[in-house]
């Protein structure tokens, strides 16, 4: 599946504030990686550095005109009053 039809795929099926589940694979330099999103795999600018295999939730911030998602801090509680 070329690059352009994952995005399309990806939007189709997800919507903003939905929260999945992903992994980095590997590092291609010192901000960008290529991660996997459940069946899609995504090279992405990130920051901070996690370190390469680690597991994540990520919140779906905007689909367009680009995939933005926000990394789930394992270490933080949110408390929604």
């Amino acid at each position: 599946m070329n690059k352009q039809s994952q995005k399309a795929k990806f939007k189709l099926k997800h919507k903003i504030g939905d929260v999945i589940k992903g992994k980095i694979i590997e590092y291609k330099n010192t901000n960008t990686a290529l991660i996997a999103l459940e069946e899609f795999c995504f090279l992405a600018k990130t920051m901070p550095n996690y370190p390469q295999g680690t597991l994540l939730k990520f919140k779906i911030i905007d689909l367009e005109p680009q995939i933005v998602l926000q990394p789930i801090d394992p270490h933080r509680i949110e408390i929604i009053v």
